[in-house]
C-alpha cells in the first residue's frame, strides 16, 4: 500500500498536474498583480501630473488645463496611464517578435516569457473593462465596442495561457494595442477645443490614419504572411479550441481593424477638408476688389475727375468655420 502511494505520489501524471497547478497559480497572481498596479497607477498618475502642471505650465495654460479636468475628469485620469502602457505594449510586442521564439514557433509554442507577458496582458483588458463599468468615460461614443474587443482579447490570451498554441496572434495583439494612443491624442484635442481646421488637428489626425494602416492593416499583414509561409504546416496539429479561436480571431480583428481605419481616415479627411474650406473663404473674403467708378460730377469726388472706390468685403465667419 505504501509502495502504491509513494508511486502515485512521485508518477509523471502528478508530477505534471502539480506543476500545471504551479503555473496556474502563477498566471493568476500576475494577473491580480496587474489588476492592482493598473489601479494604483491610475490614481497616482493623475496627481503627479497635476503637481508637474503647475510647475511647468503658464497660467493661461494651466488655467485651460484645469479647465479641460473638471470638464472630463474621467478621460483625464485614463489620459495618462494610457499612453504609458501602450507604448509599453508596442515595446514589448516588437521586443519579443526579433528576440523570442515567436516567429520560429508561432503555432505551437510558448515560452515563460510569454507567458508571463500576457498574463500582464489578460490583467490590463480586465481592468479596463472595470474601468469602463466603474468609472465610464463621457466622451467616449464607443465604450460598448471597446468592451466587446476587450473580452475577445482576453480570451485569445486565455487560450493562449491554457494551451501555449497560437502565439503569434497574442503578440500581435500588443503591438495594435499601441494604436489607441493616437486616438487618446486626437480625443485630447477636441476636449482642448482644438479648432478641427488647425494644422495641429490636421497633422495629429494624419499620424492617427498613418498610424492605423501601418499597425492595423500592414504590420498584420506582412506578419501573417511570413509566419504562414515558413510554418503552415503547424496550424494542422493545433488543438480544436485554440485552433478555433485563431480563425475566428482573424475574422473579428479584420472587421474591428477596418472599422478603426476607417473612422481614422474619416477623421483626418474631415480635417482636411475643414482646413481646404477655411482657406477658400480666406482668399474669397479677404481679396480687396478695386471698383472703378469714372464720376464726372461733384457730387463724389468735388473736384470733377475719376475716382476709385475701394471696398473690402470681409463677412463674419460662422463658429464651425474657426
Amino acid at each position: 500500500m505504501f509502495l502504491l502511494l509513494s508511486h502515485a505520489k512521485y508518477s509523471p501524471d502528478v508530477r505534471r498536474t502539480h506543476s500545471t497547478m504551479e503555473v496556474s497559480y502563477k498566471i493568476l497572481f500576475v494577473i491580480s498583480l496587474t489588476i492592482n498596479v493598473c489601479i494604483l497607477f491610475s490614481v497616482l498618475l493623475p496627481a503627479f501630473f497635476r503637481l508637474l502642471m503647475r510647475r511647468v505650465l503658464s497660467a493661461q495654460l494651466l488655467s485651460l488645463y484645469k479647465e479641460s479636468v473638471e470638464e472630463n475628469p474621467a478621460f483625464c485620469r485614463r489620459l495618462y496611464l494610457d499612453v504609458m502602457f501602450t507604448g509599453v505594449s508596442l515595446l514589448t510586442g516588437m521586443i519579443l517578435l526579433f528576440v523570442s521564439d515567436v516567429l520560429q514557433q508561432p503555432f505551437l509554442s510558448a515560452s515563460p516569457s510569454l507567458i508571463i507577458v500576457f498574463s500582464v496582458a489578460v490583467g490590463w483588458q480586465i481592468f479596463k473593462i472595470l474601468q469602463n463599468a466603474c468609472d465610464p468615460d463621457k466622451t467616449s461614443k464607443h465604450s460598448k465596442i471597446t468592451n466587446v474587443l476587450r473580452l475577445v482579447a482576453i480570451f485569445l490570451y486565455a487560450s493562449t495561457l491554457v494551451y501555449r498554441q497560437n502565439t503569434i496572434l497574442a503578440t500581435m495583439g500588443l503591438v495594435v494595442e499601441a494604436h489607441t494612443a493616437f486616438f487618446k491624442m486626437d480625443k485630447l484635442w477636441r476636449i482642448l477645443k482644438v479648432p478641427e481646421p488647425s494644422t495641429l488637428y490636421f497633422k495629429s489626425s494624419l499620424v492617427t490614419s498613418l498610424s492605423a494602416v501601418l499597425l492595423r492593416a500592414i504590420f498584420p499583414l506582412v506578419t501573417l504572411i511570413v509566419t504562414s509561409r515558413f510554418h503552415l504546416n503547424e496550424i494542422l496539429f493545433m488543438d480544436y479550441l485554440p485552433l478555433a479561436v485563431f480563425f475566428l480571431s482573424l475574422v473579428f480583428y479584420t472587421a474591428a481593424n477596418t472599422w478603426f481605419i476607417k473612422v481614422s481616415l474619416e477623421v483626418s479627411h474631415r480635417s482636411y477638408l475643414s482646413k481646404v474650406r477655411i482657406k477658400k473663404n480666406r482668399l474669397l473674403y479677404n481679396v480687396t476688389p478695386t471698383i472703378p467708378n469714372y464720376i464726372h460730377n461733384n457730387l463724389w469726388t468735388g473736384k470733377g475727375r475719376a475716382c476709385i472706390v475701394n471696398m473690402n468685403v470681409d463677412p463674419p465667419m460662422d463658429s464651425h468655420d474657426i
